[in-house]
């Protein structure tokens, strides 16, 4: 079922209204304005019946006047709603007609009997007469009446102007009505609309200006101000939802972190019991596996005391240590040949270089394995690993052969799990591309810095470069 606007909501019981109050006007009128004419009616009847009493009345020096009829001079005139003579009649208590002036008689027997029976002003049952019944000292009847004829057309025609006026009423009422009350629509219409499309998703929608009525204005401004907090709440959400995923993307960064911590040393291992295995390793490497393996499974029990101190703190952070760079470029390039023993790996390091510094060693050591891999794992060519000084920095450079990295992509690829196109993947077990994010996070827990280079003849040069100047605070990793 359809409903009704809010305009003819308004309209159509007002009008109603209206309507009801002019008809109940409108017939009150008619009967004050009746009873006032059939008064005046009366009075002229009073005054009709008291002129023929004296007319019918004798004297004492004249004989009684015969029954004659009146001189239509000596009529009285009955007044606009009155112009014809009155009727005379006197009737016997039986209705009989004694006597009888003006104008033929109007009444039919019937009538005249309930005349007979009748005293004072009442209306023919006709309708067209007004009838004064008064009764003489000898018990008859005497009956005055005059026609109605004036008094029915006036009342016709007061009625048809009172209906005209009231329809004009009317119209101009419904025209002010419609008028106010779509006026008075209009802001609310508005309103509605502005409603419907924040419903339909257009939350940018607003009310506007305030208009119309005091109320209308207020209802405007809380609209404006619940969609403004209806944004604000759907922001905070959007907001909090985009936390949530956050924490989510987070907490998997973490879990790739961690297995990327622990793959590395394990993959040492692997690789230093793969060779005793096969029997690759003399007497003399033996005792150096042995000590790799101490080392790794050291560096293991220490990401696994981090990453419970990172549980408990938020950060992951070692005291800083005095130690020799040059000790820890050869381990890793140990690691990197038991782990790579198909790859060409070179381990150069200047002579007489003062390669002491402050820092955290694992951290460190953990840098130049994730570079020196990520070579062997996009080079088959020799991989050199060289460690030089200058008066402020120590800089170990990882040089490969291999596709090179594009000019556009030398910052890029040490943001989390940015991994470059299949040109520079050697094999398909490509990492989830946090070594370098991991590694270039340590040169900044240590105030260094990591840069790529295009290696002469082709390949990519990467060379991580740490102060010499001793650490104020103990390197810190950010939280993944």
């Amino acid at each position: 079922m359809k409903r009704p606007t809010l305009l003819m909501m308004m309209l159509v019981p007002t009008l109603l209204t209206i309507t009801a109050g002019l008809a109940g006007f409108g017939v009150y009128v008619d009967r004050v304005e009746s009873r006032n004419r059939l008064a005046d009616i009366d009075e002229e009847l009073v005054r009709a019946a008291a002129a023929g009493e004296a007319r019918r009345r004798p004297t004492d020096t004249q004989e009684p006047p015969a029954a004659v009829d009146p001189a239509p001079e000596q009529v009285a005139q009955t007044g606009e709603d009155s112009v014809a003579p009155p009727v005379e009649i006197t009737l016997a208590s039986d209705g009989t007609i004694l006597r009888a002036t003006g104008t033929d008689n109007p009444f039919t027997s019937r009538e005249l009997g309930v005349l007979a029976t009748q005293d004072g002003q009442i209306t023919a049952d006709d309708g067209q007469f007004r009838v004064l019944v008064t009764t003489s000292p000898d018990g008859n009847k005497s009956v005055t009446a005059l026609p109605l004829d004036g008094f029915n057309a006036a009342v016709s025609e007061f009625r048809r102007a009172l209906l005209a006026g009231g329809l004009v009423v009317i119209v101009l009422e419904a025209l002010v009505v419609w008028l106010v009350a779509r006026a008075v629509s209009r802001p609310v219409v508005r309103m509605a609309g502005t409603a419907t499309r924040v419903a339909d998703g257009e939350l940018d929608t607003t009310i506007g200006t305030p208009s119309g009525s005091r109320e209308t204005a207020l209802l405007s401004a809380d609209l404006d101000r619940m969609l403004t907090r209806l944004r604000s709440t759907l922001e905070a959400s959007e907001w909090s939802a985009a936390e949530a995923r956050a924490a989510r993307d987070q907490m998997e960064r973490f879990l790739a972190d961690v297995s990327h911590e622990f793959r590395t040393p394990l993959t040492a291992l692997y690789g230093y019991s793969d060779l005793h295995a096969k029997g690759m390793l003399d007497d003399e490497a033996i005792e150096r596996a042995m000590q790799r393996i101490g080392s790794e499974s050291a560096r293991l029990n220490a990401l696994v005391n981090d990453m419970m101190q990172l549980a408990r703190k938020g950060s992951a952070s070692a005291e800083p240590e005095v130690f020799d760079l040059a000790d820890i470029v050869v381990d890793v390039v140990d690691d990197l040949r038991s782990a790579h023993p198909d790859r060409a790996i070179e381990c150069r390091i200047s002579s007489g270089i003062e390669s002491r510094l402050v820092g955290v060693p694992g951290q460190v050591h953990q840098a130049i394995l994730n570079l020196g891999a990520n070579a062997c794992g996009h080079s088959d060519d020799e991989i050199l690993v060289e460690l030089t000084a200058d008066l402020t920095h120590l800089a170990i450079s990882i040089v490969d052969h291999g596709p090179g990295i594009d000019e556009a992509d030398r910052e890029r690829i040490f943001r989390p799990f940015v991994r470059l196109d299949a040109s520079r993947r050697r094999s398909g077990n490509a990492g989830a591309g946090l070594g370098l994010a991991l590694t270039n996070q340590i040169a900044a827990a240590h105030r260094g810095g990591i840069h790529v280079d295009q290696t002469p003849g082709g390949g990519a040069t990467i060379t991580l470069r740490l102060p010499r100047a001793a650490l104020a605070t103990a390197p810190t990793l950010d939280a993944p």
